[in-house]
């Protein structure tokens, strides 16, 4: 089994920029994931903006997504598939975003490491994380975008998907 996890910030409205030009790109099926029955929803970038004011997630895959009863159970039944979570832009701070996929296909392992390439062309590797009692580790895989380390700098904290520490642009 092959697998692959790319941590990053990016700013939603620039995720969202990316995900417009890599799906035009791709035959695979493109779909929002919600939270609410039914999970998998057509995607209408045309709504983007809505999409930094909320968490969202997408799906890649080559057949239909599999409707699971439970939102919990959603990955689990769409094994080939490659998910990406936009992370949420509040007064509190950037979110963690992420993209991965998990394959026995290689086919599939090779096609979702391609998207993975496109999106790591918009950004820069290596970052720090800073622990509430000032402690720091350097992150050499941990991706940030412009406008996520512009928006580091102005002051706005870029936050883990768990955890309390912050990370910043090396």
């Amino acid at each position: 089994m092959s697998a692959f996890a790319l941590q990053f910030h990016a700013l939603p409205d620039e995720v969202v920029e990316w995900l417009i030009s890599i799906r035009n790109g791709s035959g695979a099926h493109f779909s929002e994931i919600y939270e609410t029955i039914p999970f998998v929803r057509p995607v209408s970038l045309a709504a983007a903006p809505s999409v930094g004011r909320r968490r969202a997630w997408f799906i890649w895959s080559h057949e239909a997504p599999v409707q699971p009863l439970a939102f919990n159970a959603f990955l689990n039944s769409n094994p080939d598939a490659l998910v990406l979570r936009v992370g949420q832009l509040s007064k509190d701070g950037l979110e963690e975003s992420s993209l991965g996929a998990k394959s026995d296909r290689l086919d599939l392992m090779r096609e979702w490491r391609a998207i993975e390439k496109q999106f790591k062309k918009h950004m820069k590797a290596g970052a720090i994380a800073v622990g509430e009692d000032g402690a720091t580790a350097r992150i050499r895989q941990h991706w940030l975008s412009a406008g996520a380390r512009d928006l580091s700098r102005s002051g706005v904290r870029l936050k883990p998907i768990g955890g309390t520490v912050s990370i910043r642009p090396e």
